[in-house]
């Protein structure tokens, strides 16, 4: 096990005032045992706001959310490199305030298993933010 640190850009096209379709694009780097890792994650998926009075037109919102797509591992070592791409799911949990009109500040948290051959790779991930509404 060992952590990976990165950016993820997420936007969601609210088709109703109480959920929408979400893409999400990602990149992580991070090493272990001398192994440098390189992740690259593109899902899409949709987005749910299960409570009336928690959703983006509030100034607090709450919203679950189900993600799938590819996810690609680039490993080097010594010079030499291995790239692997597998299918992978986020499910979890959204929670925004917002601050004004336009701007707010949001918490994303999702399991985030990885489906690769013959093996499941089971994963967290968090992500704090800007929430441009």
């Amino acid at each position: 096990d060992f952590n990976t640190y990165g950016g993820q850009f997420a936007y969601t096209r609210n088709l109703c005032w109480r959920g929408g379709l979400t893409g999400d694009v990602g990149v992580n780097f991070g090493s272990n045992g001398g192994v440098a890792y390189t992740k690259f994650t593109i899902l899409a998926g949709s987005t749910y706001y299960p409570i009336k009075t928690a959703v983006p037109a509030s100034d607090f919102s709450f919203s679950v959310h189900a993600l799938g797509g590819l996810n690609t591992i680039r490993s080097s070592y010594s010079g030499n490199s291995n790239s692997n791409s597998s299918f992978a799911l986020d499910i979890g949990v959204g929670l925004n305030y917002y601050f004004g009109h336009k701007l707010g500040l949001g918490l994303r948290a999702g399991y985030m298993p990885t489906f690769s051959k013959g093996n499941t790779s089971n994963n967290i991930r968090v992500a704090l933010g800007l929430d441009l509404r």
